[in-house]
């Protein structure tokens, strides 16, 4: 049973920490907090489904991680389907990967402290297709905006 002390739970803080109030967050502090995420999401334990009520507070909103992470912008992806023969490029937007991630994190929060902490890891993997997909998207992102490119 979880208890809501797990790594997931402290690391999820820290992002929304960093992306709400830290002052003058910076791009590095952003790819430390979502590693610290990633890891801390591979040692989860599953968790187990509770009935939640509506969502109670408002995660950070595009404005907000926009004027904060305002080096984020749009960039270019692949396409994950090797089958698409025609090499299609997809659009990925920094702004809206920060944007689901702090989201996702949020209700883990919340549903923690709402229903139980099983319950919100349970959501938190159900959902993983979705958020790690920007997690990794933001990663590779975050990695050329540092470095460059290779």
């Amino acid at each position: 049973m979880a208890t809501g002390k797990e790594d997931i739970f402290v690391r999820a803080r820290e992002l929304l920490t960093l992306v709400r109030d830290a002052p003058s967050p910076s791009l590095d502090q952003l790819q430390l907090a979502l590693d610290r995420i990633a890891v801390a999401y591979s040692e989860a334990p599953a968790g187990a489904h509770g009935q939640r009520e509506a969502q109670q507070t408002a995660p950070p909103s595009r404005d907000l991680i926009g004027a904060r992470f305002s080096q984020l912008g749009l960039y270019r992806q692949a396409h994950p389907d090797l089958a698409n023969e025609d090499g299609a490029l997809l659009v990925g937007d920094g702004i809206d990967d920060l944007l689901d991630i702090c989201g996702q994190m949020h209700e883990l929060l919340e549903i923690a402290e709402q229903v139980s902490a099983d319950a919100a890891l349970h959501e938190l993997h159900l959902l993983a297709w979705h958020w790690q997909w920007h997690l990794r998207s933001l990663s590779g992102y975050l990695h050329f905006l540092r470095y460059g490119q290779p």
